[in-house]
C-alpha cells in the first residue's frame, strides 16, 4: 500500500480531523516487534515516508498530524531529523520520570507517554500546556 493509500486509509476509518472535539490523528513512529526496527529502511527513505504521510494527512484533513515516537528510535531510523519541529506536535514516548531527551528541532513536547500501567488500561500521556491548549487543535 502506498504512501497516499495508507494516509486516505487512516483518514477514511475515522482519523480526519473535523471541528468538533477531535484531536488530529497521530503518526505513530514506535519500536516494532516484527523485525528491524526502521522496517529496512534507510533514514533518508524514513524521513521521506514521514514526510509524505503528514503532507497527505494535513491534505485531507487540513491539520498537522502529531508525531509519536521514543527519541532514541527517532535518532535512530531518522538520524534525529530535525525538520518536523515547527508543523507537527510531538508525543514522545519514554516511560520514566521524565521525558529526557527530545528529538532534534524540540524544545519542549506537547504530550509525554509516561506509563503503560495504571488503573485504566493502555498508555498514560501527561498533557503540557493548558486546557485551552488541548481545545485548540480539537476546535480548529
Amino acid at each position: 500500500m502506498g504512501v497516499a493509500a495508507q494516509a486516505d486509509c487512516f483518514a477514511d476509518r475515522g482519523g480526519a480531523w473535523s471541528p468538533d472535539r477531535t484531536l488530529p490523528g497521530v503518526l505513530d513512529i514506535e519500536w516494532t516487534p516484527y523485525g528491524d526496527a526502521c522496517h529496512g529502511t534507510s533514514r533518508s527513505a524514513m524521513v521521506s515516508w514521514i514526510r509524505d504521510v503528514l503532507d497527505r494527512y494535513r491534505a485531507r484533513t487540513g491539520r498537522g498530524a502529531v508525531i509519536c515516537t521514543a527519541t532514541s528510535r527517532w535518532q535512530q531510523c531518522t538520524g534525529n531529523h530535525a525538520g518536523f519541529g515547527t508543523t507537527h506536535p510531538l508525543r514522545v514516548a519514554r516511560y520514566a520520570a521524565t521525558a529526557g531527551e527530545l528529538p532534534a528541532g524540540r524544545a519542549s513536547c506537547t504530550r509525554w507517554q509516561y506509563t503503560s500501567t495504571g488503573p485504566v488500561v493502555g498508555d498514560h500521556d501527561l498533557f503540557n500546556g493548558t486546557v485551552d491548549q488541548v481545545r485548540a487543535p480539537a476546535l480548529g
